[in-house]
Parts: structure tokens; sequence; C-alpha cells
């Protein structure tokens, strides 16, 4: 179906955050991998290395 990934990108940035694996899965098939990397990263910031030691 023509425009079906475009269409589910549009509705699903309409939606709140819960959607954002979704619509990364649908950017990566539009060739929007960079879109679709910062988008995960914003929902699921990387926490900050810990440090054993002294």
């Amino acid at each position: 179906m023509p425009g079906a990934p475009e269409e589910a990108v549009t509705v699903l940035q309409q939606q709140d955050r819960r959607n954002s694996h979704d619509l990364a899965g649908y950017l990566i098939d539009l060739g929007r991998v960079e879109d679709a990397l910062a988008l995960l990263q914003r929902r699921n910031p990387r926490l900050p290395k810990l440090t054993v030691g002294s």
C-alpha cells in the first residue's frame, strides 16, 4: 500500500511518546534512520557510566 509508512509516521507523531518504538520503525522503513535514532535516544536517555573504585 503506497504511502502507508508516511501515514503511520504522521499519525504516530501526533500521539504521545508511548508509540516511539513503532514510530522509529516506520522512520527506518522510510530511510530516516538518523531521525529514528534521535527519537529513541530522547525516549531512553543513557544512564551515566558508574565507576567502581576509590
